[in-house]
């Protein structure tokens, strides 16, 4: 069905938006389709012109565009949780409110979260974007953590109640459960993530710490990734942004600063202004890590941050 789509609409048209309205909106429709063609990687083992789902049943014939199927499928699964994909369909709301959007978002995320663990993705998807390679490790980590929303708070949903208050309870729940879902294959997904900072070098996106910081609240990684994933961010190192992110990312993984890190010895290099900028990073962070207090105590060892 994907593949009758794609060549309408042409792959290189072929998006979130599109797939989001071609299944009217339903989440657990759109992931199912998804799944459906991304799976199709792990039946071939090698390669053959169909997959034989037993019995006597004919072998199903597989698209001869399989590979540009699978890397579109693959690109518009992790756009679904976007603004711009999820609220697409919305027409004649120019003049609401910005908390209206909010509550329809977290309520789209949460969807796709539970579409995802109903129809057993979020194992799929972290082997996908691993074959496919580093670049889409980011679409794949903004992806998982806009499903877990850890910024999510009362306020952006408008005056407290008893609803918003109980949606953000359900979206917690939700997030908890996918987390779940996701510490199986964690030391996959990090393995792959860890693989994004020597990848793009100078060029790493700039959100891609900080919602691999969030993500380890939910997620936390293998102690032994952590240095191979500092160490490839050696381009980054002068970012106080990148640093602060980094410092939550430890946090989150029960880290505390080490003599001898990499990351400790950059941030000792930087002037006392650049070390209380990312002390205030850190006592701002939405998304109230865990772990933080131990490097805000590096920090003012330093001498950069006001107690």
């Amino acid at each position: 069905a994907l593949a009758l789509v794609g060549r309408v609409v042409g792959y290189h048209r072929f998006n979130g938006i599109v797939l989001w309205e071609w299944a009217s909106g339903d989440a657990f429709w759109a992931l199912v389709l998804s799944k459906g063609a991304l799976s199709i990687v792990s039946a071939v083992q090698t390669p053959i012109d169909s997959v034989d789902i037993g019995g006597a049943t004919p072998p199903v014939p597989l698209p001869d565009e399989l590979a540009n199927l699978q890397s579109a499928a693959l690109t518009f699964v992790l756009e679904l949780s976007s603004p711009a994909v999820a609220l697409s369909m919305e027409r004649g709301t120019e003049s609401v409110p910005i908390t209206f959007w909010n509550i329809l978002l977290c309520t789209r995320r949460s969807d796709l979260a539970q579409g995802a663990m109903s129809c057993g993705l979020p194992r799929l998807l972290v082997s996908a974007a691993a074959r496919a390679g580093p670049a889409y490790a980011p679409g794949l980590v903004t992806f998982l953590v806009s499903l877990l929303q850890p910024e999510l708070s009362l306020t952006d949903l408008g005056s407290p109640s008893h609803a918003s208050r109980a949606m953000v309870k359900e979206a917690q729940s939700t997030a908890s459960a996918l987390a779940a879902h996701l510490r199986p294959v964690a030391d996959a997904l990090w393995q792959q993530l860890a693989e994004v900072p020597p990848a793009f070098g100078e060029y790493l996106p700039s959100q891609f710490l900080h919602e691999c910081a969030d993500l380890a609240s939910f997620v936390p990684p293998p102690a032994t990734l952590l240095p191979l994933l500092v160490e490839g961010c050696a381009a980054k190192l002068a970012d106080t942004s990148a640093l602060a992110a980094l410092c939550v990312l430890m946090g989150n993984a029960s880290l505390p600063p080490s003599p001898v890190g990499m990351l400790e010895k950059a941030l000792s290099e930087l002037g006392q202004d650049e070390r209380a900028e990312i002390g205030a990073r850190l006592d701002g962070w939405r998304s109230q890590p865990t772990g933080v207090q131990p490097w805000l105590d590096f920090l003012r060892g330093l001498g950069a941050v006001p107690t």
